[in-house]
């Protein structure tokens, strides 16, 4: 449950979506409760009242993606890079609690709330990857698939709180390595030929419920006592 509904837009951008991003950006009046817009792009964005992010401000670039791990293709490096983009977004100063990520060429071309009495609202899919899943135990042991759907999709409502509680069960299995490297070095040459690759933040995110999250950091803080 949500004390605060209002929601902030995050939309990572590059130039080749120049055709639907203005479309996408557009569509928003369709949805209800949104604070602020946001676009993190390399070049300034400039658009009504969106707030532009300079892809400088995060601890990682784009070309350093493929040097972490050489297993990553430099055509490929984007995705991973956009993945990186989405973990960190949650660490702007002031952004809000509630995060919806999107794909630019995301339209609504309908009215959407994406709370109901206060609980947030997902759209999921059927998508399996088994891949994910054990990148995500390499992120962290204890994270593992524990709903039948996927949250694999081309939007997704983030509660800052939880991602930071992600981020840091991250940061606690490995805390001498910087997260985004962490990420980018735990891929396996059998991962490459897959499709997508990687850890989805969206995945990780809508497979691991927050009663687990909980679960989790009650059960490191009992192992760090017993060490």
């Amino acid at each position: 449950y949500c004390s605060n509904i209002n929601i902030d837009v995050v939309i990572p951008y590059h130039e080749k979506d120049e055709y639907t991003i203005y479309k996408c950006l557009d569509s928003l009046h369709n949805i209800k409760n949104i604070n602020n817009v946001y676009i993190i792009s390399k070049k300034e964005f400039v658009y009504k009242d969106v707030k532009w992010i300079d892809e400088k401000i995060f601890p990682f670039t784009k070309d350093e993606i493929s040097n972490i791990n050489p297993i990553i293709p430099k055509d490929r490096s984007g995705w991973y890079y956009q993945q990186l983009l989405k973990f960190y977004i949650f660490n702007v100063p002031g952004i809000s609690n509630n995060v919806l990520l999107l794909d630019s060429d995301v339209i609504f071309l309908k009215e959407v709330s994406f709370f109901e009495q206060g609980k947030p609202c997902y759209n999921f899919s059927n998508e399996y990857t088994p891949v994910y899943f054990e990148n995500m135990k390499k992120l962290n042991p204890y994270f593992e698939k524990s709903v039948n759907h996927s949250g694999i999709c081309h939007h997704m409502l983030f509660q800052k709180d939880i991602m930071h509680e992600i981020f840091n069960l991250i940061k606690k299995d490995n805390e001498k390595k910087q997260e985004a490297k962490k990420i980018a070095e735990k891929i396996n040459k059998r991962e490459f030929i897959v499709k997508k690759l990687s850890t989805e933040n969206k995945e990780l995110y809508g497979s691991v419920k927050p009663t687990e999250i909980s679960k989790i950091i009650k059960e490191e803080e009992k192992l760090e006592r017993e060490r």
